[in-house]
């Protein structure tokens, strides 16, 4: 259960004692209205009682000139005050009655608004606590999300940062990359025209070995047939002497 949840529980008990209180102080007031009504009427019963004695005087005076008529009037005088005080004595006793009655009540409403002055105060002590843990627990929270969203910022602001570096280390490596591009594209370039070169020599020495085997293929041809023909003849003539030593040298030169 949440502090909310209890908070609120105990608010609505709170509610319900106050209500309670002020219903026993009401019932209090209806009960101190019902004996002041009491009282006041036997007031009015003493009042009168007091008026009958103050007359009875006077009236025995007069009864005094008439003897009948005073004794007949002394007994109507002597019941009438035999039933005012059974009047007043009925009244002191239903006053007694009330009076006691309304100590019980009244010992018992003050009993239970004591008691539920007890309890309120005990709720009230305990929400007084759980508003002071509450207040606590919100504190806790508020330093904690305090805590959190600096820590929060701390690395958003390290992320950032981050970030920019990455973004400036990949800056750095597009441009290496292309400058390696540009570098490799040019050294490229040049290995393929020095390449290009190479073959183009190479095929001009290979024309030109192909050119001198055939020459001297043919001069080893004519070679032979020279020496052919020298040994067929007999007595090489100095022309032919001559002519087979160039021959020979020439094709010592395109061995070398």
């Amino acid at each position: 259960m949440t502090m909310e949840v209890q908070m609120k529980q105990l608010r609505d008990q709170v509610h319900r004692r106050e209500a309670e209180i002020t219903t026993l102080k009401q019932h209090l007031v209806l009960l101190t209205s019902d004996f002041k009504y009491n009282l006041k009427l036997l007031e009015d019963r003493d009042f009168e009682l007091d008026q009958t004695e103050a007359q009875l005087p006077l009236q025995r005076i007069g009864c005094a000139e008439d003897y009948t008529v005073s004794t007949n009037f002394i007994k109507l005088s002597q019941e009438q005050i035999r039933n005012v005080g059974k009047k007043k004595d009925s009244a002191m006793e239903l006053l007694n009655s009330e009076v006691v009655k309304f100590k019980a009540l009244a010992d018992r409403d003050a009993e239970q608004i004591r008691s539920l002055e007890s309890t309120l105060g005990q709720y009230k002590e305990s929400v007084r606590t759980v508003r002071e843990r509450l207040e606590e627990a919100l504190q806790l929270r508020d330093q904690e999300l305090t805590c959190h969203r600096s820590e929060l910022e701390a690395l958003k602001t390290k992320i950032n940062q981050q970030s920019e570096s990455l973004k400036v280390q990949e800056k750095g490596l597009n441009d290496a990359v292309k400058a390696c591009e540009r570098t490799w594209s040019q050294r490229y370039s040049e290995c393929h025209k020095t390449v290009m070169t190479l073959v183009a020599e190479q095929e001009s020495l290979l024309k030109e070995k192909l050119a001198k085997d055939r020459e001297m293929e043919i001069m080893q041809n004519r070679i032979l047939e020279l020496q052919k023909s020298v040994d067929e003849l007999t007595g090489v003539t100095d022309v032919s002497s001559q002519e087979f030593s160039s021959l020979t040298g020439q094709l010592e030169i395109l061995q070398a």
